[in-house]
């Protein structure tokens, strides 16, 4: 009987020990399992992120395949109408020889007229004739395309004879640059005033412009007077200003 119970409690025990080593070995597995999935988990973000980039690449280059492929469309229309013009060019040279020397004189013409009137942005307004001389000079062009923007240069011209303007502008005062409130009357006299207050008339001088201090109180305050009106888009009033012929 006692060999029985030992028996018995050896089974017990043996019984136990393996249910739990079992249990341990479940435990592992689930751990080990899970260790698995995330690691998966991992490895699928990972490549979801590289299969995102890869597209995201492949997407750029097919933009800059598309972008190549316009560029050299466009190329290749820019040289089929620079071909064109060309051709008009020569066909307007030996139809006219003489067209662009006509036109360079008008031009010429106009340029003395624009140098010759008050100093007002005459950097700019010079330079736009002198690119059409340029364009004139190297008969690249058909003649109606450069006298199509010499005209709208000319109808600037005139809409600026026709108008006043007040406008800030840097200027040169007695060999000074020097920042001024202007007030143009056309194209016909400039009145400038300094941030001191000092009231200019700009006058010729030959065949430059010169600005000349307005010492009269009564003539200085109608030049502040019409500074502010401009300013102020105020188109009338009654003014004593000094003239320059």
């Amino acid at each position: 009987m006692k060999n029985i119970f030992i028996i018995w409690m050896y089974l017990f025990g043996c019984s136990v020990y393996a249910e739990t080593s079992w249990e341990k070995l479940t435990q592992d597995l689930t751990k080990q399992r899970s260790e698995v999935e995330v690691l998966s988990q991992d490895i699928d973000s990972i490549q979801s992120l590289k299969q995102s980039e890869l597209n995201q690449l492949i997407m750029q280059k097919n933009e800059l395949e598309a972008q190549i492929e316009k560029e050299n469309l466009r190329q290749i229309q820019f040289d089929e109408k620079l071909k064109r013009l060309e051709l008009k060019v020569k066909q307007s040279e030996k139809t006219n020889p003489n067209a662009y020397e006509k036109v360079v004189k008008w031009v010429t013409g106009f340029q003395s007229v624009v140098q010759a009137s008050v100093p007002f942005e005459h950097q700019s307004r010079i330079a736009t004739l002198t690119d059409i001389l340029g364009r004139l000079d190297k008969k690249r062009e058909p003649l109606e395309l450069v006298l199509s923007d010499f005209w709208v240069f000319v109808e600037s011209e005139i809409k600026l004879a026709h108008t006043n303007e007040y406008k800030i502008v840097n200027v040169t005062i007695k060999d000074t640059d020097e920042q001024v409130e202007v007030a143009r009357l056309g194209l016909a006299q400039l009145y400038a005033v300094t941030t001191e207050g000092k009231a200019y008339k700009a006058i010729p001088v030959g065949d430059k412009w010169s600005w000349t201090l307005i010492e009269d109180a009564k003539t200085r305050s109608s030049v502040l007077h019409l500074v502010k009106n401009l300013k102020n888009k105020v188109d009338t009033g009654i003014y004593t200003l000094p003239v320059s012929i």
